[in-house]
């Protein structure tokens, strides 16, 4: 690879270029054989972190959906929980562009699926699986981190990423701020894929008769949604 060449002509791969490493930008632009010749040949630290964020090879590679280069960080011993200086952890990066194989890869290395994000005290991947057209990641929740990843994803109408959760283990029940559960949102924000995917679970006549702190059923949302 290129990396090789520059290398054996005196390059440093320690180095780091205005505060970024090396193997970081590789891990972004997914060049496996770059980042798995600066580990194994370059003597490149999996964990080393760029100066400027504070993020891994593996905050990269996650928010850049590079799964195959995310997988060959974690089998080199990448850790998962560590977070950049924005609080994300490269699980939050994936999930914040929606890279549900990424977002496999990680949890299939025990990447925490409710870590709490410092700022917005919700769960890291709940901070990005929703449209921006309904919620503001950059803005303070103010929500008292009780809206779990699953309720973001129904907001957001990621029926993709909902079904992993849901495969992951989350509570299809569980409630937020308001009381609603996630099919309360998807039906509020007229999502009819993640209605359907909802509807599916071994509970969901519970789902139906829910109601929330109002006393609104995901029918009468539905009735009056958002879209």
């Amino acid at each position: 690879s290129n990396v090789r060449v520059l290398a054996r002509r005196g390059v440093d791969v320690h180095a780091r270029l205005h505060g970024y490493t090396y193997v970081g930008q590789a891990a972004a632009c997914g060049r496996v054989r770059a980042v798995r010749w600066l580990l194994c040949d370059g003597g490149v630290h999996v964990n080393v972190r760029d100066e400027p964020t504070s993020q891994t090879a593996l905050h990269h590679a996650a928010g850049e959906g590079h799964a195959p280069v995310a997988a060959l960080l974690l089998a080199r011993g990448a850790g998962t929980e560590g977070s950049d200086n924005n609080n994300f952890t490269a699980l939050a990066l994936a999930a914040i562009r929606n890279h549900a194989a990424a977002v496999d890869v990680l949890l299939a290395h025990g990447a925490a699926i409710d870590k709490v994000h410092s700022r917005y005290n919700v769960p890291a991947l709940g901070l990005a699986l929703v449209d921006a057209a309904h919620f503001d990641v950059n803005a303070p929740t103010g929500r008292g981190g009780q809206e779990a990843a699953l309720h973001l994803a129904a907001i957001g109408g990621h029926t993709d990423t909902l079904e992993l959760l849901l495969a992951r283990g989350a509570d299809a029940a569980q409630t937020a701020t308001i009381g609603n559960t996630a099919l309360h949102l998807a039906a509020a924000y007229c999502h009819v894929d993640v209605v359907h995917a909802l509807l599916a679970v071994a509970d969901a006549r519970t789902l139906v008769a829910a109601r929330d702190h109002e006393g609104y059923s995901a029918l009468h949302l539905a009735a009056g949604g958002r879209g």
